[in-house]
């Protein structure tokens, strides 16, 4: 009977393992929650953050500023 009862709290661990799935938001980025191909108006900020891997995806992007060094070759007087 313990045995039964162990077999079942694994399964049940292994099945809300399975459904859950967590992803870190590091400083310097945002997160958008994308839930079938759809995504959310509210940005996630930093820290973890937990999803149903089946239907959502969160997207992180950088919010940090990259400087471009731009040359142009300009004819000048």
């Amino acid at each position: 009977m313990k045995n039964f009862q162990l077999i079942k709290l694994l399964g049940a661990f292994l099945l809300i393992g399975c459904l859950t799935q967590c992803t870190v938001i590091k400083e310097g980025e945002v997160g958008v929650k994308r839930k079938l191909g759809k995504y959310s108006d509210k940005p996630y900020d930093e820290g973890l953050k937990v999803f149903n891997p089946l239907t959502t995806r969160v997207v992180k992007v950088s919010t940090q500023t990259n400087n471009m060094e731009v040359k142009l070759a300009i004819p000048s007087k």
